[in-house]
């Protein structure tokens, strides 16, 4: 299977990577500003998500049939800016995608940020709230873009 990783240099990311390393699917891994070193049997792409051209390129390149989207550039920066540039760079990344005929699931995850309150320590899926700040509305907003978004055909998004 062909999976793309993006954000593959944050914390989740590099996790994740060590767990598909070894097997036998074809990973692929983006990361933005911290190049990524170590790994035998993955493929290192430098991606700019605000260059659509890149974006292009990439899943030309990989035609993938898994994305696992991790992306989100410049945490710790939770400012409205940055979070509406992340929020708008990510539809066109899956605008872009959403044209690969190999893609067939699109999995997108980060931490107990977007479901809760960060100051109150541990959280669990089943503690979600409704979004309190500029990141989590913008997290909360493109999972909602991404699973109201028409295709004709099957995509599973989780």
């Amino acid at each position: 299977m062909k999976i793309l990783i993006t954000g593959a240099s944050g914390f989740i990311g590099k996790n994740l990577l060590s767990d598909l390393e070894n097997t036998k699917n074809d990973v692929s891994a983006c990361y933005y500003s911290k190049e990524i070193k170590g790994y035998n049997n993955i493929k290192f792409y430098k991606l700019n998500l605000s260059d659509i051209n890149s974006i292009k390129t990439l899943l030309k390149r990989i035609q993938p049939e898994v994305i696992v989207y991790l992306a989100w550039e410049g945490i710790p920066n939770f400012s409205k800016e940055n979070c509406k540039n992340n929020y708008n760079n990510s539809k066109k990344f899956f605008l872009e995608a959403f044209k690969e005929k190999a893609l067939r699931k699109i999995l997108v995850t980060g931490s107990c940020f977007e479901i809760s309150d960060k100051n109150k320590g541990e959280c669990f899926e089943h503690h979600a709230e409704l979004p309190t700040d500029e990141f989590t509305n913008a997290k909360h907003s493109l999972m909602e873009w991404l699973l109201n978004f028409k295709t004709n055909r099957v995509i599973s998004i989780a």
